[in-house]
């Protein structure tokens, strides 16, 4: 059991995981589904990089805490919990450095937020992916154009962004009609050459295209 790396022990009415700490060579842990309210046991956990603990009693980010010292931690899912303090879980967010996979969704603190994504999105900068939305480059520039100026900042960068790939789309619908059109010109060309006619090829096209 010491070398136990997967443990998968949701949906069984447990209140604490005492006991858990002996199993050092966990990676994966899922606990979801039963009367948690708390994560301290698991600090002491040094591989633990996936955790499972959604749909627990967990109120306090206290008892969270813990949380900041598994450094290898990269996927936590607390969704549907009882968590309300948006500002102390953002901080202890920031304190679990490799987190790159979060579920937060069905908690109050979500609502407490005054723009939930943006925030988590500019803090957490390993972050790839919220609630399973992944975060792109264009969302941390969003994000960090709210911190600068709220949503009037977030609405001007969304114009830009949205400018920005109308621009592309016609660099690339005009590149492509000119590779098609040169390589009907070059087509004509070899048709002309072949029949021995002597016509003019821009006026092949002209009539072609008329």
């Amino acid at each position: 059991m010491k070398n136990l790396k997967c443990l998968f022990i949701r949906n069984n009415f447990l209140t604490d995981l005492r006991g858990i700490e002996c199993l050092e060579q966990l990676v994966i842990l899922d606990v979801s589904n039963n009367l948690l309210t708390d994560t301290n046991a698991l600090e002491v956990l040094p591989n633990l990089t996936t955790l499972y603990v959604g749909s627990n009693k967990l109120s306090d980010t206290s008892g969270i805490d813990s949380l900041a010292r598994c450094k290898t931690l990269s996927t936590l899912d607390l969704s549907r919990n009882m968590l309300k303090d948006s500002q102390t879980m953002l901080k202890l967010l920031i304190r679990i450095r490799q987190l790159s996979v979060l579920y937060l969704h069905g908690n109050p603190l979500v609502r407490n937020f005054e723009s939930y994504r943006a925030e988590i999105t500019t803090h957490c900068i390993n972050l790839k992916f919220l609630d399973d939305k992944p975060i792109r480059e264009n969302d941390r520039f969003c994000a960090k154009a709210w911190m600068k100026t709220g949503m009037q900042g977030m609405k001007e960068e969304k114009i830009r962004q949205k400018d920005v790939e109308d621009l592309e789309m016609h660099v690339y619908v005009m590149g492509k009609f000119k590779h098609e059109n040169y390589s009907e010109k070059k087509h004509l060309s070899s048709a002309v050459s072949s029949s021995q006619k002597e016509i003019d090829i821009n006026e092949i096209i002209f009539l072609n295209l008329a």
